[in-house]
C-alpha cells in the first residue's frame, strides 16, 4: 500500500496509495504536488489575460 515518488524537494520518497483495485483498471500512481509558481504563467496570462510585465 506504499510507493516511492520522486519529489522535486526532498527527492525519493514514500507515499500511501490506495488499496482498491478493480478488475480491467491499472493502478492509480501519485504524483508530487505543482511547486507553488508552476502554473503561473498559465494562470495569470491565459485566464487573467496579464502580459509578462503585469506578472513581475
Amino acid at each position: 500500500m506504499l510507493q516511492w515518488i520522486d519529489h522535486y524537494s526532498p527527492g525519493r520518497i514514500v507515499v500511501p496509495k490506495s488499496p482498491l483495485q478493480y478488475h480491467g483498471m491499472s493502478q492509480m500512481t501519485g504524483v508530487p504536488n505543482a511547486r507553488l509558481v508552476e502554473h503561473k504563467r498559465e494562470t495569470y496570462g491565459g485566464v487573467l489575460g496579464l502580459s509578462n510585465s503585469e506578472m513581475l
